[in-house]
C-alpha cells in the first residue's frame, strides 16, 4: 500500500471519529435541555415527589404505624386515640355510647290493673288504648276483651265496643257480663230485637242475674211489649227489692202506659234509696201530679233540681206549677208510707195504692232515662 492510499484511510477514520463525536455532544444538548424544560414544567413538584419516593428507604418493620385520621369529622378510629394525644372528642363519645341498634322497638308491658284503674277514673279514651294493649299482649283473657269494649262504649264507640264483647264471647262464650253488656250496647245502637237473645243466654247460666232481668225489661219495653217488661222489672225486684234503677224503669212504664198510680210506690221507693239521682224525683214528681197530688210533685220536682240544678224537665214543670199556683196545694199523701206498702209478691206483677187518684195536667213530662250501672 502506498503512503497517499494510507493517508486516506486514516483521513476517512479521523472522520468518523469526529462524527460519532459531534453525535455524542448533540445527544448530551438533547437532554440537558429536556430536564430544563420538565424542571419549569407544573408537575415538577409530583415528579420529583415520586424521584424522591423511589429513592426514599423502606420503613423498618418495627416503627410504630401511622394513624390515620378524618379530616371531615376529627374522629379517630375507635380504639386510637386522637391527634396530639387529647381526649374522644363530643362527636367521639356518641358514636361509641350510642350505636345504631338494627331492633324493633319493644311494646311497654300494659297490666290488667293498671288500665283498669284508668277506666274507673273515667279517662275513657285512656282506658281504650291501655285495654287495646293489653288484649294485644294476652289475646286468651276474655276480661281484657270485656272491658276494653266498656270503655269503648264510655268512650262513644259502639260499634267498636259491640265488636270487643262479641270477641270476649267467641274467648268464653258463658261469660254472663259480656252478654248483658252485648245488649246494652245494642240497645245503645237501637237494635233492640238483638238485644233479648244475649241476654235470654246469660238468664240461661246465671237465672238470678238481676242486671240481666232489668236489661231485659229496657229491650222488651223499646220493643213495645210492655207487660214482657213489666215482668221483668219484677223479676229482678224479686231477686234484689232494693234494685233502684229496676224500680225506676217500672214506675216509668207505668207512666208511659198511663199506669200513673201504679207508678207512685215504686218511683217513691227508687227516691228513697237513691235521692241523688235527679231522674227518679222528676219521675215521682210527674207520677204525683198526674194523680192530683201537685203540692207533692213540686216538692219532687224541687228534690230533682237539688239533685241537678241544670235539670231542665224539672224546672220547667215546677215553674208551670208555681205559675198555676199548684204548687201551692197541701201534701196529702205520705210517700214513705206508699214506699213500704210496696208489695213484692211473686204472684202478683203490680201494685195499686189505696186509694184511686184523679189524673192531672198532662202538660208534665216524664224522663225516660232507663239506667242501670256497667256491673
Amino acid at each position: 500500500m502506498d503512503r497517499n492510499d494510507l493517508t486516506t484511510k486514516q483521513q476517512r477514520q479521523l472522520k468518523f471519529v469526529e462524527a460519532g463525536v459531534l453525535f455524542v455532544l448533540v445527544m448530551a444538548l438533547t437532554v440537558f435541555l429536556g430536564v430544563k424544560l420538565v424542571a419549569n414544567s407544573p408537575d415538577a413538584i409530583d415528579n420529583g415527589a415520586l424521584l424522591q419516593a423511589a429513592v426514599t428507604p423502606p420503613i423498618p418493620a418495627d416503627a410504630a404505624p401511622t394513624v390515620a385520621t378524618d379530616t371531615a369529622t376529627d374522629i379517630a378510629p375507635v380504639g386510637t386515640e386522637s391527634a396530639g394525644g387529647t381526649a374522644p372528642t363530643e362527636a367521639e363519645a356518641i358514636a361509641v355510647a350510642e350505636p345504631v341498634s338494627t331492633e324493633p322497638d319493644q311494646p311497654r308491658e300494659v297490666s290488667y290493673a293498671e288500665a283498669e284503674a284508668a277506666y274507673f277514673a273515667g279517662h275513657w279514651a285512656e282506658a281504650v288504648d291501655l285495654f287495646a294493649a293489653y288484649t294485644d299482649q294476652h289475646g286468651e283473657n276474655a276480661w281484657g276483651y270485656y272491658m276494653l269494649g266498656l270503655s269503648q262504649r264510655q268512650d262513644g264507640s259502639p260499634e267498636a265496643a259491640e265488636q270487643s264483647l262479641l270477641t270476649a264471647l267467641e274467648i268464653a262464650p258463658d261469660h254472663v257480663k259480656s252478654q248483658v253488656n252485648l245488649a246494652r250496647v245494642r240497645l245503645d245502637l237501637g237494635q233492640a230485637s238483638d238485644a233479648v237473645e244475649p241476654l235470654q243466654r246469660a238468664l240461661t247460666v246465671e237465672p238470678e242475674n238481676v242486671q240481666a232481668h232489668r236489661v231485659l225489661g229496657r229491650a222488651y219495653s223499646d220493643l213495645g211489649r210492655h207487660d214482657d217488661a213489666i215482668a221483668a222489672y219484677w223479676a229482678a225486684l224479686r231477686i234484689d227489692p232494693q234494685d233502684a234503677w229496676s224500680l225506676n224503669n217500672l214506675g216509668l212504664l207505668y207512666i208511659e202506659t198511663e199506669r200513673f198510680a201504679e207508678a207512685v210506690a215504686p218511683l217513691a221507693r227508687a227516691c228513697q234509696l237513691d235521692s241523688s239521682v235527679a231522674c227518679f224525683e222528676n219521675n215521682l214528681g210527674v207520677a204525683l201530679e198526674r194523680t192530683g197530688h201537685t203540692g207533692a210533685a213540686a216538692a219532687a220536682f224541687t228534690a230533682a233540681l237539688a239533685a241537678d240544678a241544670e235539670y231542665a224537665k224539672a224546672a220547667a214543670s215546677l215553674d208551670r206549677l208555681e205559675v198555676s199556683g199548684a204548687a201551692d196545694q197541701p201534701i196529702t199523701i205520705d210517700l214513705v208510707a206508699v214506699a213500704a206498702e210496696l208489695r213484692i209478691d211473686p204472684d202478683a206483677d203490680s201494685f195499686v195504692t189505696a186509694e184511686k187518684l184523679a189524673r192531672s195536667d198532662p202538660q208534665t213530662v216524664a224522663d225516660n232515662t232507663r239506667g242501670d250501672d256497667e256491673w
